[in-house]
């Protein structure tokens, strides 16, 4: 078996480290895919008088994964890998309204500079 590195969403390491797991053991794929790992060391950070152990991701964003590639390894795990639906629908619906968003205060701003520069128009100074 070789190790091969999955790119995914960032913070969607453990989640897709799941989804492989449980794909594997529905489908009986422990003889192809091995290990699956995403690799983090333990930090210690002292804030105060208080000690807090935490673990952070050495690589963000990637899965390692220990598996035999024969020409059906890519496509048994790719579609595993993928953000789910609905996160999608919701970021597309996130840019849509900070788009819409964006515009209706430029046209605001617009309609502001014009209201002003008509009030400067109408001041009559003798």
């Amino acid at each position: 078996m070789q190790w091969y590195v999955l790119r995914v969403a960032t913070n969607r390491e453990l989640y897709v480290k799941q989804t492989l797991q449980q794909k594997v053991k529905a489908e009986a794929l422990e003889d192809v895919i091995g290990r699956i790992e995403v690799p983090v060391e333990q930090v210690k950070r002292i804030r105060g008088s208080k000690q807090a152990v935490y673990s952070r991701k050495l690589y963000p964003g990637y899965v390692f994964m220990e598996m035999e590639m024969d020409k059906d390894g890519k496509q048994r795990i790719d579609p595993a890998a993928r953000v789910p639906l609905y996160v999608q629908i919701a970021a597309g619906l996130l840019g849509v309204w900070i788009v819409g968003w964006a515009w209706m205060a430029y046209n605001s701003l617009a309609d502001l500079r014009q209201r002003v520069n008509q009030g400067w128009a109408n001041i009559d100074v003798q």
